[in-house]
C-alpha cells in the first residue's frame, strides 16, 4: 500500500491502536530440518524493515 498511496500515521492519543507493526518470520516445521543450523541462525537474524517489504509487495502485487 505505501508503494501505491500516501499513508500517513494517525494522531492516537488514547493509544488504542497498538505501537509499530512488527513482522515475524515463519517456516513450516518440516522445512527447518532440511536446513542446515546457520542458514536458520541468518533467517532469525533477517530484518527487512519497512522499505524492503513495501518494494516486495508492490513487486508482487502488480
Amino acid at each position: 500500500m505505501h508503494a501505491r498511496h500516501r499513508i500517513r500515521a494517525l494522531v492516537e492519543p488514547k493509544g488504542m491502536l497498538g505501537g509499530t507493526d512488527a513482522a515475524t518470520l515463519m517456516m513450516r516445521r518440516d522445512a527447518e530440518g532440511k536446513m542446515a543450523p546457520a542458514t536458520i541462525r541468518a533467517l532469525e537474524g533477517l530484518y527487512l524493515g519497512n522499505d524492503v517489504v513495501t518494494a516486495i509487495d508492490a513487486a508482487i502485487t502488480k
